[in-house]
């Protein structure tokens, strides 16, 4: 359309065009009135008197051409004038003279400030000053009353604008768009009567809009995207009544005010994308009945949509690229069953007597993520060619869906053939594929070994009796084949001569149901020797699930986690003899073939599946680094763990769903016979180099017992089991007394959980000893309680088996840390037990109990207690603690003051007090607690600071975090001369600080009024001497690395109670870290501002953390850079290094000297100033939880060399 308009044009104009250019002029009249002039130094040209009457002007590609023209005569009569093609360094001010202009495009120009004369030319209309250097525009710019269009877009020196700028009232157009520089905006904004588009995206440095944007009537599209600074909208931001499109993309910081969008009735398009602080739309947000486009892309923290959305008809497109799940499946079904359209997701459809499918629509869409559902409604390959896929380099995941069993309009291969994505594509899914045979594609799913493809699906192909040459994807991570019924071997497609899949982690096998053979080895060419090896040599993740036919060939491959489903043949060969395994290793020259195996899961069948067989079954002595064996299937476990097994390594054994005694008693008896002898007689020489395989201990883990009790087989387990370290006894529902445990001499940690018919543990679960002189429990640490409702007793001391009136002794002698959670009626006889570190949740009675103050022997130096619904007076549980040093208080919501008892904690030196949602008040008594170094208070509406905090002579540090009500802070605080550290978080009414003079570190998050304060010219001087350290903290190398702390992060469900806690950790360089309580999906993402990078640099980013005592579940993850949107970086990480074989490719954390440990996510470079870098750590395998992981930030950290 383009060229037509052009051709059109040209034949109009042509009588009265002049085109010059350095050698020649052409022109067909006497008296041109539009003169085009090209690559040309000419400098006589104005003389020409061809130009003498001349109406327009346009340069291109002439940056020789000398500026005389503004004094000639034909400038008079100068109407548009075009010198976007020079890149001349000013505008001369005789520019003034062209009277008649009405149109100035000077994109490019180098000058850094117009000339004054520009506000002569009263008739101007347009000006487009678009990438020039300005830094100012001139006062008399405002005096141009005509001017409707002014472009000022990508003037990064360009800071203010002048104080009349609003007297421009005719203006519609303002794009101000990347004005990187530019902080604020006229107060009088709204004077604009007329303005109807306003770009301002990417003006990274604006924090705030004027309060009359509201007066704005005309306005029909906003674009605020990229506006990183800025933290909300102005209340009069709802009276832009007449809005249609709205952008307020990669809007960081935004809050926004989603309860008031629905006000805006006009708006047909919304884009949202990328804003982590948005977490859900309110139902009245479906009202908005002209609403065409809504784009929530990327907004990690989504979770709540109202379900009315997918049913709204107005919109076409609703974009979810990068959302979670639970947030993109209801969308979807709404709207696939209204036969609405949601991007990514989308459904061709045809109208009955049409010709054309409505795939047609996505021809001008830009979408990075695209699905495309019913395929076999396009109704010629015409259609499906004039998406241009090949050409769509942005695309990065793609999904095609036909209907099986329907008619077509055109053959799936064909259709296939003509929807090529471009080489970029890096996630591919096909389903319900009717073809023969795959198409061929010009990258051929990888004949291009630079192709991107990282993650394949092909599900749902019945007739396909040959797959693609799968083997040359040489950047293939994840292969998914599934419901493929022609398909009987796999090999030659999985290999190349040069390799194959090297470096594919994830393979998945489902429903193959007549696929009888793998062949998992293949021989590669390495220069002229051919060498022969596993298929998949990074394999981490294999899942077979119903596959009952398959053999593998010569061998199972090697893989760190093995999952088998319903596929006896399989998990048959995966637990052959030794000897078979043996034979393996000769012929491949391996030592130790299967050594990187870790975790084990074999699941029987259902009653439609054959069961799987047991009969001959030895656990395969080659794996011997296996750690965790879990099961459902009894039967299968009696012979897995049969007499002769090499199962010395065995740290974790699992097994649930055991119905009575006997079948335990089998179970623990199978694990008796892990010995030394015969792991060393399979494998001597790779046996000789492990010293850690003599030391393993297991761990025993009983879930979902059925039976009363547990009577009998503590004698099997002392006897098969003495090396014992850890006992966990979960979700045990009958059981109503426990077996007799304190006889276990190795035993360090034991968990009881979910029992609720035990009422009582006494001397009977100490078992007997034959000597008295022996303490039960000798090495027992961890002691943990959880979820025992009816628990009402614990003898915490009792006397030795042969003299049952001696002394008494503590039943855990050894005992340092104490978890006791959900135990409401549990009283602690006759004492408290002695501990160093107690958490109590949730268990009024341990806290309210009288306890003899005779026994003594209290060693607790830590309490943490949460949600304690007991009165502030009657905590008697801290008169017995008397020297706790630690005490936190966390989500005590109804307790309106601190328990008195405190004030009796002479030793103690850290307070915390968190979210206590009633506590208004700090007591005066406080300020007798001379010990105290350290007070944290989050989350409390705290008005004040009691004056009796002047006499903590020791304070040094004092955290105020989400205090809202809190104003002011006490001028007393800067006689503290011990106080060096504040730390103050989102405490939002607090605006001013008193003068602190022995201050040396000011922390200051989410507070930006209160960090302009203290860095204003008039009070640098009272804090000249701090080390002032706002959002993100430096380390002592300078400008050499920073840190992202845990609370800047985007952590999915981050500031859910249930899920994370914040905790205060001594070590720490922040007041607060993130605890992680328990999810099942782990996302962990960053942003690094640009303020914090040096230009032409590279950089390493890390993962700092800790885990808990109590940690599960953090296995395998994922990471990715992503610079300004393209990743740079793809990895896997381990979160926990317990591997006893490394595995190439896969990142470890380092343990730091002061504890913490780091663990690389990626690295990037930082070519330019204005980049915007992404980092994401995952884990999303949800067939396991994930606790015990606490987080201190990222840290960003200069690279000794740059990034080749």
């Amino acid at each position: 359309m383009h060229d037509l308009v052009h051709d059109l044009a040209k034949l109009v104009a042509d009588d009265e065009l002049v085109v010059i250019n350095q050698e020649d002029v052409v022109c067909a009249s006497d008296s041109p009135r539009y003169a085009m002039v090209f690559a040309c130094k000419l400098e006589n040209l104005h003389k020409n008197k061809l130009l003498a009457g001349l109406r327009a002007l346009h340069t291109k590609d002439s940056n020789g051409l000398k500026f005389k023209w503004y004094n000639s005569s034909f400038v008079k009569c100068l109407r548009i004038l075009d010198i976007s093609g020079l890149c001349t360094e000013k505008l001369p001010s005789s520019i003034g003279n062209m009277m008649q202009l009405r149109y100035l495009n000077a994109s490019g120009i180098q000058c850094e400030v117009l000339p004054k004369a520009i506000g002569t030319l009263l008739e101007l209309q347009y000006i487009n000053l678009h990438g020039s250097r300005i830094s100012a525009l001139p006062d008399s710019v405002t005096k141009l009353g005509q001017l409707m269009h002014l472009d000022i877009s990508d003037c990064v020196h360009l800071q203010t604008l002048p104080n009349s700028f609003c007297n421009l009232e005719c203006l519609r157009f303002l794009s101000l768009k990347n004005c990187c520089r530019l902080s604020s905006l006229p107060d009088d904004l709204a004077r604009l009567k007329n303005l109807e588009k306003l770009n301002l995206s990417g003006c990274s440095c604006l924090h705030t809009l004027p309060k009359s944007l509201g007066g704005l009537d005309s306005l029909k599209q906003l674009d605020l995207s990229g506006c990183k600074k800025l933290t909300m909208l102005p209340k009069s931001f709802i009276s832009l009544t007449g809005l249609q499109y709205l952008n307020i993309s990669s809007c960081s910081e935004l809050d926004i005010p989603v309860d008031a969008l629905n006000k805006l009735t006009k708006l047909n398009y919304i884009d949202m994308s990328s804003c982590p602080k948005l977490l859900g739309l309110p139902q009245e947000f479906c009202s908005l009945k002209h609403l065409h486009t809504l784009n929530l892309s990327d907004c990690s923290k989504l979770a709540n949509l109202p379900e009315k959305l997918g049913q709204m008809e107005s919109i076409k497109f609703i974009l979810l690229d990068g959302c979670t799940e639970s947030v993109r499946k209801p969308i979807l079904q709404h709207r696939l069953g209204a036969g609405l359209q949601s991007l990514p997701a989308f459904v061709v459809e045809t109208k009955d007597g049409s010709i054309r499918s409505n795939i047609s629509q996505l021809e001008q869409e830009k979408f990075s993520e695209l699905e495309l559902y019913r395929l076999e409604n396009i109704r010629t390959v015409d259609e499906a060619k004039a998406l241009k896929m090949p050409d769509r380099s942005g695309l990065r995941s793609l999904g095609l869906m036909w209907t099986l069993n329907v008619d077509r309009f055109v053959e799936d291969e064909a259709l296939l053939q003509a929807l090529e994505p471009h080489e970029n594509l890096k996630k591919l899914r096909v389903q319900g594929y009717m073809g023969e045979r795959f198409p061929k594609w010009k990258l051929e799913l990888g004949s291009s070994r630079q192709g991107q493809l990282q993650e394949v699906g092909l599900m749902h192909f019945p007739m396909c009796n040959s797959l693609p040459q799968l083997g040359q994807l040489a950047n293939l991570k994840k292969l998914h084949l599934c419901r493929m019924h022609k398909i009987r071997t796999l090999g030659r497609e999985l290999s190349s001569n040069t390799g194959g899949l090297r470096n594919l982690q994830n393979f998945t096998l489902e429903y193959m149901e007549n696929l009888e053979e793998w062949c998992t080895t293949m021989t590669s060419a390495t220069g002229q020797r051919k060498q022969e090896g596993f298929m998949f040599p990074a394999l981490q993740e294999l899942n077979i699930y119903h596959c009952p036919l398959l053999t593998m060939n010569p061998c199972p491959p090697r893989s760190i986690n093995w999952e088998v489903r319903a596929s006896g043949v399989s998990a048959q060969l995966l637990l052959q003899k030794d000897e078979v395994m043996q034979s393996l290793a000769d012929y491949m020259g391996l030592q130790c073939p299967f050594a990187y195996t870790t975790e084990l899961h074999v699941s029987g069948s259902n009653s439609s599946s054959p069961l799987l067989p047991t009969d001959g079954w030895k656990f395969n002595g080659s794996l011997i680094t296996l750690k965790d064996l879990t099961s459902d299937c009894c039967s299968l476990i009696d012979t897995l763990l049969a007499k002769g097994n090499s199962m010395q390594c065995l740290v974790n054994l699992e097994i649930s769903g055991i119905k009575d005694t006997n079948s335990l008693l089998e179970e623990v008896e199978s694990v008796a016979y892990c010995t030394r002898s015969s792991l060393a007689k399979s494998w001597p020489d790779w046996f000789s180099q492990q010293p850690s395989i003599n030391s393993a201990s297991p761990h025993f883990i009983v879930t979902g017992y059925a039976s009363c009790g547990l009577d009998g087989w503590i004698d099997k387990v002392t006897s098969f089991l003495g090396n014992l370290i850890r006992i966990n006894m979960e979700d045990l529902p009958m059981c109503d007394h426990l077996p007799p445990l304190g006889q276990l001499p190795m035993l360090q940690e034991l968990r009881l959980k979910g029992m609720p018919k035990i009422r009582s543990i006494d001397r009977d679960f100490c078992g007997s000893h034959q000597s008295s002189h022996a303490l039960f429990f000798p090495r027992l640490t961890r002691f943990v309680l959880n979820g025992m409702p009816n628990l009402e007793d614990w003898v915490t001391k009792v006397s030795g088996a042969s003299d049952p009136c001696g002394q008494e002794e503590f039943m855990f002698p050894k005992l340092v840390k104490l978890t006791i959670w959900n135990c409401p009626k549990l009283k602690l006889k006759p004492c408290p037990p002695r501990a160093m570190e107690w958490d109590i949740n949730n268990s009024d009675q341990v806290i309210a109990s009288n306890y003899d103050i005779n026994s003594g022997g209290y060693l607790v130096t830590m309490l943490q207690v949460l949600l304690c619904k007991v009165l502030p007076n009657d905590w008697k549980l801290l008169h017995h603690l008397p020297g706790i040093q630690s005490l936190a208080i966390v989500s005590c919501h109804g307790m309106e003051a601190l328990p008195d008892s405190i004030q009796y904690l002479s030793s103690l030196q850290s307070l915390t007090v968190s979210k206590c949602h009633g506590l208004k008040h700090l007591p005066e008594w406080l300020g007798d607690l001379t010990s105290l170094e350290r007070l944290m208070v989050v989350s409390c509406p705290l008005e004040f600071l009691p004056g009796s905090l002047k006499r903590l002579s020791f304070l040094r540090s004092l955290t105020l975090s989400l205090c809202d009500r809190l104003a002011a802070l006490p001028g007393w605080m800067g006689d503290l001369k011990s106080l060096v550290k504040i730390t103050i978080e989102e405490c939002k009414s607090l605006k001013s600080l008193p003068q602190l003079y022995q201050l040396e570190h000011l922390l200051i998050q989410c507070n930006d009024e209160l960090e302009w304060w203290c860095k204003s010219k008039v009070n640098q001087h009272k804090f000249s001497q701090t080390l002032k350290k706002g959002f993100f903290l430096e380390s002592p190398m300078g400008t050499n690395s920073c840190i992202l702390p845990a609370r800047s992060l985007h952590i999915l469900w981050g500031k859910d109670d249930r899920y994370w806690r914040l905790n205060s950790i001594p070590e720490s360089r922040f007041a607060l870290s993130m605890e992680l309580i328990e999810v099942w999906w782990l996302v962990i993402e960053g942003w690094v501002p640009a303020e914090f990078l040096s230009t032409d640099t590279s950089y390493d980013i890390y993962l700092v953390y800790k885990l808990a005592d109590e940690h599960d579940g953090l296995r395998w993850g994922e990471s990715y850079v992503a610079v300004d949107g393209v990743h740079t970086t793809d990895g896997i990480v381990s979160f926990v290094d317990e591997d006893a074989v490394r595995v190439d490719g896969v990142a470890y954390p380092v343990t730091r000297s002061e504890g913490w440990m780091e663990l690389w996510l990626g690295e990037f470079y930082n070519k330019h100033g204005d980049t915007e870098v992404k980092v994401s750590a995952s884990e999303k395998t949800d067939t396991y939880a994930k606790i015990g992981l606490i987080i201190e930030g990222m840290e960003v950290r200069k690279k000794n060399r740059s990034i080749s």
